[in-house]
């Protein structure tokens, strides 16, 4: 048998009042469905993350809220003892969805591979995902393609473009100047400049999304900026470093920059696919300079 209380009329007003606020009580939402990309899931959350352009397909919206990696394609880097180029610019966005439907996802490319002399480094494209009205698109700028070397009469040496992170600064045969980052004025910023050079023929680092590119030192070449970390895509304990600059080339005896998420100088490497990584700048026969690595988009909700 139960306890009986001692007070019949407080009994029951405080019985009844906690019923009524019980039954008051508003149903928590459902959690947002949707679709596209790649999935996985981990300790409170779901990702979905894109390595080529699609659709973010939201059935249900839920409480809303989505975190965004969006980084951009890397830049190319520059031909003949020449400079990384740019990682892609990176950035992570918080956004409240409002209503059901199908958002476009682009993935940026990678700036192409140089063939020819007396040319830049190419640029990223830009990566995005276009979201309705007032709720505002996002977009990573594409990174800046490296300053590469002009022949005689045509000195000073082509410079390092701009770009989500600047491509790297030209020093065959003559100074050259860096690429700026942070292209689209973000805050944060979506990355950093290019490295500088002087004239003594090594050439620098494109920029990257947590440091700049390094300076080359003479006639060494440099390494790119290092790139930044994220754990969108499988959770804290694995985390995935993402757009990363290119190195710089040395002159044919002297060290070149080296590799990393951007692409490695000298015998120029590609930077990695689907990390935004700048491509390195060539400093050795064929002289082809390093393509800049395509970019990633990954979303995540709570699950």
């Amino acid at each position: 048998m139960g306890i009986k209380s001692n007070n019949p009329e407080a009994y029951f007003f405080n019985s009844f009042s906690a019923s009524g606020k019980d039954a008051s009580q508003p149903a928590p939402p459902a959690a947002m469905d949707a679709s596209g990309g790649t999935t996985a899931t981990y300790t409170g959350y779901k990702s979905h993350t894109f390595t080529a352009s699609g659709s973010f397909v939201v059935s249900n919206v839920g409480p809303g809220e989505i975190e965004v990696l969006c980084v951009a394609g890397g830049g190319g880097g520059g031909i003949n003892i020449s400079a990384g180029g740019g990682a892609g610019g990176f950035r992570e966005v918080s956004k409240t969805l409002t209503a059901t439907g199908s958002y476009t996802v682009t993935i940026g490319a990678g700036g192409a591979s140089q063939t020819t002399y007396d040319v830049r480094g190419n640029p990223g494209s830009n990566s995005s995902l276009t979201l309705p009205g007032p709720i505002g698109s996002i977009t990573s700028s594409g990174g800046g393609g490296g300053g590469s070397y002009r022949p005689a009469p045509n000195w000073p040496s082509w410079p390092g473009d701009p770009g989500g992170s600047g491509g790297g600064a030209c020093g065959h045969g003559a100074s050259g100047s860096a690429g700026t980052g942070n292209a689209g004025g973000h805050s944060p910023s979506e990355g950093n400049p290019g490295g500088s050079a002087p004239g003594q023929h090594g050439s620098a680092g494109g920029g990257g999304a947590g440091t700049a590119g390094a300076d080359s030192p003479g006639q060494a070449g440099a390494d790119g900026g290092n790139g930044a970390p994220n754990v969108y895509r499988y959770g804290p304990g694995t985390p995935v470093t993402y757009a990363g600059g290119g190195a710089g080339a040395g002159h044919p005896g002297h060290a070149n920059g080296s590799g990393g998420p951007g692409g490695g100088g000298g015998v120029a490497t590609a930077g990695t696919t689907n990390t935004g990584g700048g491509g390195g700048g060539s400093g050795t026969s064929p002289y082809n300079s390093g393509q800049g690595g395509s970019g990633i988009i990954v979303i995540r909700y709570e699950a």
